[in-house]
């Protein structure tokens, strides 16, 4: 693992404790800490962040790492472009495993683990197949080749895992033994994956339908067909779900029947993400900025109107992620910046440009572990101020038996790497 060492590489194992004393080096200034990690001190803390550690996976001298995959509160997993896995504890991390999933022209679309027992299980979701590993050791197990083709990555449920499959097909597949089991369809293409909410799957697809499906039986609870197209993230509220379109629309649908209850007519088509921190709606729109709407009037409120409530409007860029404190952060993909705005009044408090970043996630909506992951496989675990603080104030409280402050829950060996054969 990399840190403060690396800046000094002095062996002191020589030294006399006197001569020891008298050479103790500096402290590490803000521009050396800046070249060390991915992203330095003083733009982590100016997001309202903070460094919990940073680590690095080993990858090939052509190689480079491409993706990185939060599924549990135990581990992230790494994918590089030659078609490996590595599981690197969330605590500390430290390198458990890497081991060879595919070829190096499959894709892998996605990591999911199975923990239930004794048994401790890693899916591997390529676009063809899906790979089981061994979770302790990450040596391979087995293999299914799918019928359905996925476009997205998936949910367990039960003993299946949901995916989005082509031909816009919300997909059930059983992994333990590997058989097809239902596809639901909404047509179109299904961009993002299907989100569990409770026993029932909510996913929307380019031909604008957006669905609500028993993830038990797989029937539809709901279906609401939009004016365009829906190719972004849904928002989640509380008893809402939120859908961007392409015909322009920001559509607030309740969870429980899919009935509309407000609409917000935007001035360009709406392609990006949405975010909901509770209060507020927040999307991305071209021409208009950040719009953050309000998430939940009521008919019964004064103020309704069934064209939504708008907040405020922002010029910031990039799609909002999650919420950190009193700010949204927003991701700006192809200039690579993280930008954190006052959820509030949408004023900008920083903006980053992460030029050693490749690929960024968040673990959670809200005060959630943010997770950096640079080409060359190094990786930077992120938290909130707020996370951090609230963790300290706990540990105070075990050491003098108060109650802690409230802070954030949270919800979500090396082989030779033979590639595994797909029957």
């Amino acid at each position: 693992m990399t840190g403060l060492a690396a800046l000094t590489g002095a062996n002191t194992s020589a030294i006399s404790p006197v001569a020891s004393e008298q050479r103790v080096p500096a402290p590490p200034t803000s521009e050396e800490l800046d070249k060390v990690f991915l992203v330095g001190p003083s733009a982590i803390t100016a997001l309202g962040l903070t460094t919990v550690w940073q680590s690095q996976v080993k990858v090939g001298e052509r190689e480079s790492a491409r993706k990185i995959f939060a599924t549990d509160g135990d581990s992230v997993f790494i994918y590089d472009s030659g078609c490996h896995i590595s599981r690197m504890l969330a605590s500390n991390g430290r390198v458990i495993w890497k081991n060879a999933c595919g070829k190096s022209t499959d894709s892998v679309l996605g990591v999911n683990r199975v923990l239930a027992g004794t048994t401790d299980q890693v899916l591997v979701c390529l676009d063809n197949a899906i790979l089981t590993l061994d979770g302790s050791n990450g040596k391979f197990a087995k293999a299914h080749k799918l019928t359905r083709y996925p476009d997205t990555s998936g949910v367990i449920y039960d003993n299946y895992l949901i995916f989005g499959a082509k031909g816009g097909q919300v997909a059930w597949q059983q992994f333990h033994i590997g058989y097809f089991w239902f596809a639901n369809e909404l047509g179109g293409v299904i961009h993002q994956p299907p989100i569990l909410i409770g026993s029932n799957i909510v996913a929307a697809s380019s031909s604008g339908q957006v669905a609500m499906l028993s993830a038990t039986s797989t029937r539809q609870v709901w279906r609401k067909t939009l004016g365009g197209s829906v190719t972004g993230i849904l928002g989640l509220g509380a008893d809402a779900i939120y859908a961007a379109a392409a015909d322009q629309s920001l559509s607030a649908l309740e969870v429980g029947n899919g009935k509309l209850r407000w609409r917000y007519q935007s001035a360009s088509p709406l392609t990006g993400d949405v975010f909901c921190d509770g209060e507020s709606v927040f999307v991305q729109v071209v021409g208009e900025g950040l719009i953050a709407l309000e998430a939940k009037p009521l008919a019964n409120d004064a103020t309704f109107s069934r064209d939504g409530i708008v907040r405020w409007k922002s010029a910031a860029t990039g799609n909002p992620i999650c919420a950190i404190g009193s700010t949204i952060l927003l991701w700006n993909s192809a200039a690579k910046k993280l930008t954190s705005v006052d959820a509030s009044t949408g004023s900008v408090v920083a903006s980053v440009t992460l030029a050693k970043v490749n690929h960024l996630i968040v673990t959670g909506p809200i005060n959630p572990d943010l997770y950096l992951l640079g080409a060359d496989g190094l990786v930077q675990r992120c938290e909130s101020t707020a996370s951090a603080a609230a963790a300290k104030s706990a540990i105070a409280a075990a050491a003098t038996g108060k109650p802690p402050a409230a802070g954030k829950t949270d919800t979500p060996v090396e082989f030779s790497g033979e590639e595994p054969t797909v029957p």
